[in-house]
């Protein structure tokens, strides 16, 4: 489904030796759907693996790609549209609710005064992206002690899988992404370029323990 190279994202996070990220991922709705009551979704198993490699290891590349059989039946949303990343680096902003319920109050009024949404504007980039905060901080808030590895410690975000890209508007700012061309395509096209829908038009977060790689990554639908 997706690899990065680290010489191309150098700010994603990886084990010491390894340069290749793939994500392999068979879509399952028990647990890939997003539920209330189920925040956390699961580790990578046999039907998501998260898988590091070594470049100069492969020596064996296919030439043919396996393609799914005439007799397997998929519907739109569970394959992705073959698309190429575009990598920009953007400066992210604390959501509110990081900074304490104080700053998260007087932010609140002031966007009531001023007719603003620092959260959804002016703080964390939406869209697919690598690192960063939260996707969805109007959930991650109250969760936020949800992203706990079994070690007890606190999980760093990792990888943004998302249903949409950036759409930009009158309120996109030079300060969150590049500002588009007057001739950039609008509609599906720009704002959904893998076709994938995932979880209620979501994202798929990926977050990992800092202390080893050896815990598992966890996944979660937001």
């Amino acid at each position: 489904m997706l690899q990065l190279w680290v010489r191309d994202f150098p700010d994603l996070p990886h084990p010491d030796g390894v340069d290749v990220l793939q994500i392999l991922w068979c879509p399952d709705d028990s647990v890939d759907a997003f539920e209330m009551d189920h925040f956390r979704t699961a580790p990578p198993d046999e039907e998501f693996m998260v898988v590091w490699r070594r470049s100069g290891d492969v020596d064996d590349v296919l030439t043919d790609v396996p393609h799914p059989g005439e007799d397997q039946i998929f519907l739109d949303g569970y394959v992705p549209v073959p698309c190429v990343l575009a990598a920009e680096q953007v400066t992210e902003f604390p959501p509110a609710w990081v900074l304490g319920r104080a700053f998260h109050d007087q932010v609140t009024r002031r966007d009531d005064e001023l007719g603003t949404s620092y959260d959804s504007v002016r703080s964390f980039a939406d869209g697919s992206k690598v690192g960063g905060w939260p996707a969805d901080s109007n959930i991650g808030g109250p969760y936020f002690s949800a992203f706990t590895c079994a070690c007890g410690n606190p999980l760093s975000t990792f990888l943004s899988l998302a249903s949409t890209e950036v759409t930009h508007t009158h309120r996109t700012t030079t300060t969150t992404y590049l500002a588009p061309p007057a001739d950039e395509p609008r509609g599906p096209e720009c704002g959904e370029p893998t076709g994938l829908v995932l979880g209620n038009w979501t994202n798929l977060q990926l977050f990992y323990c800092a202390v080893s790689w050896d815990h598992p990554v966890q996944r979660f639908v937001m």
